[in-house]
This record gives C-alpha cells, sequence and structure tokens, in this order.
C-alpha cells in the first residue's frame, strides 16, 4: 500500500521512500481501520437487503473508484484521494 501511495502522491521522477516507517504504518492503520469498517457497514446492510445488492454496491463503488484511479496523472493525486 505504502508503495502505491508513493507512486501516486509524487511525481514520477520524484518517486523516493515515502514519509518513512511512521507515515507508512500510519497509512496501513488507515486502511485497516476502513477495511473494518467496511465489513461491519456492509454485513449491516446485508441484515437488512439481500446478499447480491449488497454485492451490487460493493462492486459499483469498487468500479467507480478504479475508473477515478485510473484517470488520475501519477503525481497529483491527494493523500486524502488515496
Amino acid at each position: 500500500v505504502t508503495n502505491m501511495a508513493a507512486a501516486w502522491t509524487q511525481a514520477p521522477n520524484e518517486v523516493a521512500v515515502w514519509g518513512g516507517t511512521s507515515a507508512a504504518a500510519t497509512f496501513v492503520a488507515i486502511v485497516a481501520l476502513a477495511n473494518t469498517i467496511g465489513r461491519f457497514f456492509m454485513g449491516w446492510l446485508s441484515d437488512i437487503t439481500r446478499r447480491k445488492t449488497v454485492f451490487f454496491i460493493t462492486y459499483i463503488i469498487q468500479l467507480l473508484s478504479l475508473i477515478a484511479l485510473l484517470m488520475t496523472k501519477p503525481g497529483s493525486m491527494s493523500m486524502a484521494m488515496m
């Protein structure tokens, strides 16, 4: 994850070690926390709606995120977008 963050938040000719071990650990912790919250939320949503609906919503969110990632030039992505 940190290599991807370094490649997409820095200009291509300036990609170096990204922020050190403290920033890397923080970034990985944020990703893990978002993953956990998403699992609980989608599980709760699955209890309310059908499972197929939750899968469809998840795939649409992933598709939109992938399109946004592919349309962003390397070096111009912010940490908020990551």
